[in-house]
């Protein structure tokens, strides 16, 4: 099996479904109960990782979307790899994939290593 099977890629056109939280607000943060839930389809216009938190973030372009307070198709929006790769499943891949997987990876994997040692 190719090692980046499972990665979500620019280009790439996926299917997540997330909770969507009632929203409320404790003692300065944000906390809130479950209210139902939310099935995205959306093509993957950019992916990055963040310089101080090495995480991984998706800018996303809906297709299609149910459930709970579902974006609007054509809308953008931003979602972090954790929650996304907790519950997606790929309907169709970027031409150039295994291209981007690798470059993906790498970037990952310096995002990371710049964390540890706290640049």
């Amino acid at each position: 099996m190719f090692e980046y099977d499972t990665s979500i890629v620019s280009g790439d056109r996926i299917e997540f479904t997330e909770t969507v939280f009632s929203p409320c607000w404790r003692n300065g943060r944000r906390s809130g109960v479950p209210i139902g839930e939310r099935t995205i389809v959306c093509d993957v216009v950019r992916e990055s990782y963040g310089e101080k938190t090495a995480q991984h973030t998706f800018t996303l372009c809906v297709a299609h979307s149910t459930g709970k307070d579902a974006p609007k198709r054509g809308s953008t929006i931003r979602r972090k790899g954790r929650t996304i790769y907790r519950d997606f499943r790929i309907i169709s891949r970027a031409p150039d994939y295994i291209d981007r997987a690798r470059s993906k990876h790498a970037r990952g994997q310096l995002a990371r290593e710049r964390k540890a040692l706290g640049l």
